[in-house]
């Protein structure tokens, strides 16, 4: 009998995260649309992150950081782990593996935010909004996204530095 709620639960969590979602969607469809681009290019992962760099006048290096850094993080990870298990007799390098891990995931995070933050910043300016407000589109993007989307801000156009 204590299942039943689990399941109800779970199918509950299923149903907000997939609204949720939608939602996300539907604002970043409306906010690339709104900037002159087509909504669809919001859906296609590596493409909608290089079309928000030009959209906010940021530099490709940018996207291309927030595209490729956490793929070659993962790899990394992965290698290092490879490498954990041959080195697993030996306490010392098993630690040492954990810690270049450990930093180097530290350091991909800080690096990820940095350019999340410079792209929502610049994404921000071309509406006439305040740095702040692109903070909170980095750290609260299910408010500050449909905000903008939907909200009757004005896109100006960044200029062709990329």
């Amino acid at each position: 009998m204590a299942v039943l709620p689990i399941i109800i639960l779970i199918l509950f969590s299923i149903l907000i995260i997939t609204a949720l979602s939608v939602f996300m969607v539907i604002s970043n469809w409306k906010l690339f649309v709104k900037c002159g681009r087509k909504g669809w290019e919001c859906l296609i992962p590596y493409y909608n992150t290089y079309i928000m760099c030009k959209i906010s006048g940021s530099k490709i290096m940018w996207g291309i950081i927030l595209m490729v850094l956490p793929t070659v993080m993962s790899i990394i990870s992965n290698a290092f782990e490879v490498m954990g298990t041959i080195f697993q007799n030996s306490d010392y390098a098993a630690g040492f593996i954990a810690i270049i891990v450990g930093l180097l995931s530290v350091a991909a995070i800080v690096v990820t935010y940095i350019a999340s933050f410079i792209i929502y910043i610049n994404l921000a300016k071309r509406f006439d909004k305040s740095t702040g407000y692109g903070i909170g589109m980095t750290l609260l993007p299910i408010v500050f996204i449909p905000m903008l989307a939907f909200g009757k801000d004005v896109y100006h156009k960044a200029p062709a530095n990329n």
